[in-house]
């Protein structure tokens, strides 16, 4: 549970976060230049009301991950495609 405090640290516009068991292979010069760590906008629909009680959605955010050790070898385009 402790990884979830990352969504406390509001004073930073990206946080990089690394799982302990993460070995680093090569430079991460550039990580926040990936296309996949940009930040977008929300989409909400114009019929979209928060429930009682709960925030309104933000205007942007950013989530961005990696896949695990056994993916490595597959490449997926960015952003994703609709499946046929």
């Amino acid at each position: 549970m402790t990884k979830l405090r990352v969504l406390q640290m509001t004073q930073y516009d990206r946080i990089l976060m690394l799982d302990g068991d993460t070995i680093l292979r090569r430079s991460l010069d550039g990580v926040f230049d990936d296309p996949a760590a940009q930040i977008r906008e929300v989409y909400v629909p114009e019929d979209y009301k928060p429930p009682e009680g709960v925030a309104p959605l933000p205007k942007t955010y950013l989530m961005a991950g990696k896949p695990e050790v056994h993916c490595w070898h597959v490449q997926h385009g960015f952003p994703p495609r609709k499946i046929k």
